[in-house]
């Protein structure tokens, strides 16, 4: 096969054009300095001739060790991937505009010592999953929620709220329909619905928690939603700005500390570190708020049950989840209940207690 058969042959299949010379000379039984022109010829030519290929943009160029020139593409966005890009942007801005998140006021509490923070934990939730529920019903769901665990916390003065959220509030990365390293997903929705729905029930919720008490919200980061949980924590920064009323801690880190009095919280998804590895990495890392805690807590999501222990003293604890089952864990026999706790931490006295909400559809 000379030089022109194999531009021939390679512009017909395309596929080969993301070959490497080597591998193209090896496959085609052809001298490799033939390969390597007929991919540059052909490439140019596929370039100018397909609309696919020529959003392709040479991303890096190296030699490897046996002397031979490679090359890496990647995507440029299409005309019609910008555009839609353009639009939910313009949505989630022209929505901003309807979220009046200016109020500034205060806690009415005078003796924090002798109150409580509330915090509602709602890990897990999958915006978009496949799980019995539309979309619509899913907001529904965690609005309805936050404010049933208030409700059933009524009983205690309570002077400050914490709210994590992301924690794979998302069931995927979105376009990709897929977990963060890549596993496929069975979403119900559209990814700029799932994440404009799941956008605005956690404004509701923030807004009608700042109502009760200032609130704290905590990014995060989980195995489904990684980047997408970081981005929803930066618009909720964002619409909250100008609210003194919350605070949005959205660091991007993989876990987070907060303190309440003599309470040492930490979070993270729980996926990655070991349990029992957790307790030292929290004195490692904030060895300051460790020695002035006489409570110390993890709190963990991932596995969608509820699930405690403690090492040396220090409580690691896996939360519930409200999200239900898709037709992948069905058909693998995997069951856990619809259900969500909040819990009442003590000023200086650790938790004072918890409330639970139980779904059964």
């Amino acid at each position: 096969m000379n030089k022109n058969e194999l531009i021939e042959f390679l512009l017909e299949k395309q596929g080969y054009l993301k070959e490497g010379a080597k591998r193209l000379a090896s496959k085609l039984d052809v001298d490799e300095d033939t390969a390597m022109e007929a991919l540059k010829e052909a490439r140019r030519i596929a370039r100018e001739e397909d609309e696919e290929l020529e959003n392709l943009v040479l991303k890096s160029r190296w030699q490897a060790a046996n002397g031979e020139w490679r090359e890496s593409y990647t995507a440029r966005p299409s005309a019609t991937q910008e555009r839609e890009l353009k639009e939910i942007k313009q949505e989630l801005l022209d929505s901003l505009k309807d979220v009046s998140a200016v109020q500034k006021i205060t806690s009415q509490v005078e003796d924090k010592e002798t109150s409580y923070a509330l915090e509602i934990n709602l890990p897990d939730f999958h915006f978009g999953k496949r799980d019995g529920l539309n979309i619509a019903q899913q907001g529904a769901l965690y609005v309805s929620a936050v404010k049933e665990l208030v409700d059933k916390a009524s009983s205690y003065t309570i002077s400050e709220i914490i709210l994590p959220i992301g924690n794979d509030i998302l069931n995927s990365e979105g376009m990709r329909k897929s977990t963060t390293k890549g596993t496929p997903q069975d979403d119900n929705s559209d990814w700029k619905q799932s994440f404009r729905v799941a956008w605005v029930s956690v404004v509701s919720a923030i807004k009608f928690l700042a109502d009760v008490a200032p609130v704290r919200v905590v990014t995060v980061l989980g195995n489904h939603d990684f980047e997408r949980s970081f981005y929803l924590g930066e618009l909720l920064e964002a619409t909250f700005f100008n609210d003194e009323r919350v605070d949005v801690i959205n660091n991007g880190n993989e876990r987070n500390y907060i303190t309440f009095g003599k309470n040492l919280i930490a979070y993270t998804h729980g996926d990655k570190v070991k349990p029992q590895d957790l307790p030292l990495i929290m004195a490692t890392e904030v060895p300051v708020e460790f020695s002035q805690s006489n409570t110390r807590s993890w709190r963990l999501g991932h596995l969608h049950k509820h699930m405690k222990d403690e090492y040396r003293g220090i409580e690691v604890e896996y939360l519930p989840a409200l999200c239900g089952s898709d037709e992948w864990h069905k058909a693998m026999g995997y069951h856990s209940d619809r259900k969500a706790m909040a819990y009442v931490w003590d000023h200086e006295g650790g938790k004072a207690g918890f409330v639970q909400i139980n779904k059964y559809k």
